[in-house]
């Protein structure tokens, strides 16, 4: 595994986007070569972690196992994502290994955010603090930028999501797609889509999302773009 190529890639897109997710795969004491293990990689990196777990027997001890080798680390937790996708093997594993674990993650790692990811897959069920990922949205504009500003705009403005502020504007909304297909690259196939967002014909926002083709579903309902390694 040639690591500069990781490094590389992850450092392109932090140049093109403010966020960046860097997706490993089988957990944290994965050996990336014969002398390096992915904790080390992301110690050396100084990233911070976004955790999955899960409902299934065995999830406590694995999350517990983690948490314990990032405190070892000194690796920040940023979140936990708990996958609901397990929960009908066993409900009463899956909703006990929930509310264990959210009562560790305020003791272990009380500036870490908790989610749930929806077993079928629609969406991710986000706590409440998470401005520090997302950005703060306010209820209501400060009034040093409020005045003057009409009220499509405000409600443009105080939006969690461009497409759904564009909609709610008085004019038609429409999205023309320009490209969604397969990317290949050195670091492996990519899937890209670009779209132009339009307002009664006229283009107001141009678009593009990238992310490795297996981490379609993570990049959808994060909104991160994606460096991965194997």
């Amino acid at each position: 595994m040639d690591l500069n190529k990781i490094r590389t890639a992850t450092q392109q897109l932090a140049a093109q986007y403010e966020i960046v997710l860097v997706e490993g795969a089988g957990g944290l004491m994965v050996p990336l070569t014969e002398d390096l293990l992915t904790i080390d990689y992301i110690q050396q990196q100084a990233y911070p972690v976004i955790l999955v777990t899960s409902g299934r027997l065995g999830s406590i001890n694995h999350t517990l196992l983690s948490f314990a080798a990032l405190k070892q680390y000194g690796i920040r937790l940023h979140s936990l994502v708990f996958n609901h996708i397990h929960d009908s093997s066993d409900k009463c594993v899956a909703q006990d290994s929930l509310n264990y674990l959210q009562c560790r993650l305020k003791a272990d790692f009380s500036e870490a955010e908790w989610m749930e990811l929806d077993k079928n897959r629609r969406g991710i069920k986000i706590g409440k603090n998470m401005e520090h990922l997302f950005g703060k949205w306010l209820p209501d504009l400060p009034a040093s930028v409020s005045d003057g500003i009409d009220l499509p705009m405000s409600r443009l403005l105080k939006a969690r999501s461009l497409t759904v502020a564009l909609r709610a504007l008085p004019h038609t909304f429409s999205v023309e797609l320009l490209k969604l297909g397969e990317l290949e690259t050195e670091c492996g196939g990519r899937l890209v889509r670009e779209v132009l967002l339009k307002l009664d014909g006229i283009p107001v926002v141009a678009a593009r999302s990238e992310c490795r083709i297996g981490s379609a579903f993570l990049a959808k309902h994060f909104g991160l773009r994606h460096a991965s390694f194997r």
